[in-house]
């Protein structure tokens, strides 16, 4: 490596259940063991960040850097209370959350007193269905409601700094 590149990595590992049965009465809500969360919004195993930062040689106090971040969420395997379906909170055909993956970029180019980048997040336009469930379960044909990543997003900023 050199002085203008900088390579970073970012672990980080979660196991997150439940400690106890949860009962109202005789019914069971949740188990011993169960991931803890409201699927789809449940915390991944495991988490990787990594990133590359290119800073370009600077000409009369103009810098520019480069920089593409890589972001990956692991498979949360379960069990899910919302599997158990002697629950009230059963799901049937419920999908547990996938593993993501999601590529970030960006340009910028700073002077004394401005700075220009364009950026472009989920540059892959990473779109996998993260959940999946009826928008009415008390209703037997019903409309399905999906969420996803957000898509492909492009973008300028600009700053102006007053000294």
């Amino acid at each position: 490596m050199t002085e203008s590149v900088k390579a970073t990595l970012a672990l980080a590992y979660t196991d997150a259940r439940y400690t106890q049965t949860l009962k109202m009465g005789d019914v069971v809500i949740l188990h011993k063991g169960d991931a803890l969360g409201t699927p789809p919004n449940l915390p991944s195993p495991w988490n990787v960040t990594a990133s590359i930062d290119y800073q370009l040689p600077t000409i009369r106090s103009v810098t520019t850097h480069i920089r593409a971040e890589d972001t990956f969420h692991s498979h949360n395997p379960g069990p899910f209370f919302a599997d158990n379906p002697a629950s009230p909170l059963y799901s049937p055909g419920f999908r547990p959350d996938p593993s993501t993956n999601i590529l970030n970029l960006r340009a910028s180019v700073r002077w004394p007193s401005f700075d220009l980048a364009i950026f472009v997040n989920n540059a892959l336009d990473s779109q996998p269905t993260l959940g999946r469930r009826p928008d009415n379960p008390n209703v037997p044909v019903t409309n399905i409601v999906a969420t996803t990543l957000r898509p492909r997003t492009v973008g300028l900023s600009g700053t102006w700094r007053f000294d």
